[in-house]
């Protein structure tokens, strides 16, 4: 993590001369990373704590050494409120000049015009992700430099469970489910847990058959494509597993009840991100990772829902192009190579990292898409959880996913 690593040469940086901080002219060129002759200037960018605030500490501190006239201060604005604070701090004159948010945000930000249309170098272009730059593109414009990319996988302990006896399929999983709640050494655990009741994860079987709720692109508004056949058909086996291997109710398989659960060895198997990995190591697990479970007679991993962190440039930024020029030094292969050492999460551009469930999870991405992310990506997914949520509680697909078009539709 404070690892040293060799000296930039970040010769895609967006450079030139900055007329945002005083200096002469406005030409986007080449860059190296020279400090150049411009004036100086201080960039304010907004990020979470806990890893991506020593991230942005850190790259601040390398990107000043090569731009001694621009300093970067880091200030605490969580991802999830960047989104609403900058409607507020924007126009008002005391926001950043950068901020990172989610891709499913896009929408509301370019709609909104809090955010600049992104034109990434040639280098750059040919190092980012392609799920990346879809997920932040809106109206055929990109929005946001992708900074990482997340999805979710398989976790099993291997205490509880060999390599060879993890289930390929969820059909199998239901087996193995089965067999593993009649061991009395078993009594109060569980074969597998997840997040199950919500849109984020239980989508892995309403994509079933190349199903795609809300579109591929996510940003299908005239329905949700949920109560499709194989939509229909891919749910179904989510009632399975309430029935036959996880009876729970939904409001008990919260997020942080699952990973307790599997942390403190109650559960074989879990479903989650790579945000979960210190937690493994922390409580001592020995743990494994591979590809969700197929669906029905499917023989490829289940589809996942994948989101993009990105750096926005602030509309209401006095610094445009210096903005953009450290967003850009950011998808550099040592910021990228930094931000892995120091969060944990996948990069987004195209570069090898090393760890221990890496290959899993991009293995995973092969067979994930973005999140939704038109303008009301909020209530959409609101209505999402509520109608999924009470599906895995009893209620009736159909009815809940006709109910949760209604109310996206108003």
């Amino acid at each position: 993590m404070k690892k040293k690593f060799l000296g930039l040469t970040m010769a895609f940086v967006l450079a030139g001369s900055l007329t945002g901080c005083g200096g002469r002219g406005s030409a986007k060129q080449a860059i190296s990373t020279e400090g150049g002759d411009t004036g100086n200037c201080k960039l304010t960018i907004w990020e979470s704590a806990e890893g991506p605030d020593e991230f942005i500490k850190k790259a601040g501190e390398e990107f000043t050494k090569a731009n001694p006239n621009i300093q970067v201060e880091f200030v605490n604005v969580e991802l999830g409120d960047a989104t609403t604070q900058i409607a507020l701090d924007g126009p008002a004159g005391v926001g950043p000049d950068l901020f990172a948010a989610p891709h499913d945000k896009v929408g509301v930000l370019a709609t909104a015009g809090h955010v600049k249309e992104v034109t990434l170098s040639d280098e750059a272009k040919g190092k980012i992700l392609q799920t990346c730059i879809d997920g932040l593109t809106y109206d055929d414009k990109l929005y946001g430099y992708p900074v990482s990319v997340e999805t979710y996988a398989l976790f099993y302990n291997k205490n509880m469970i060999k390599d060879e006896e993890v289930p390929k399929s969820w059909n199998d999983l239901i087996k193995y489910g089965k067999e593993f709640s009649k061991k009395a050494e078993n009594k109060g655990k569980y074969p597998i847990v997840f997040p199950a009741g919500t849109g984020y994860y239980d989508v892995m079987f309403s994509t079933y058959g190349g199903n795609r709720p809300f579109g591929a692109d996510g940003l299908k508004t005239d329905g949700t494509d949920l109560t499709t056949e194989n939509g229909l058909k891919g749910i179904a086996q989510l009632q399975d597993v309430k029935k036959e291997i996880l009876n729970v109710p939904a409001a008990d398989l919260a997020t942080s009840t699952v990973k307790s659960l599997f942390t403190n060895g109650d559960a074989a198997m879990f479903i989650s991100g790579l945000w979960d990995a210190n937690a493994f190591k922390d409580a001592g697990l020995e743990v494994g990772a591979t590809t969700l479970p197929s669906v029905l007679d499917e023989t490829t991993p289940a589809v996942s829902f994948n989101g993009t962190r990105a750096m926005f440039v602030s509309a209401y930024s006095k610094h445009q192009e210096e903005a953009k020029k450290f967003a850009e030094f950011l998808l550099s292969d040592e910021m990228q190579k930094l931000r892995y050492e120091i969060t944990g999460t996948l990069p987004a551009t195209n570069i090898e990292v090393d760890g221990d469930y890496v290959s899993a999870f991009k293995n995973q991405l092969e067979y994930s898409y973005p999140m939704f992310k038109n303008v009301d990506a909020d209530a959409y997914w609101a209505s999402y959880n509520s109608a999924v949520s009470n599906i895995w509680d009893g209620k009736k697909p159909e009815e809940e996913f006709e109910a949760l078009e209604a109310a996206i539709k108003k």
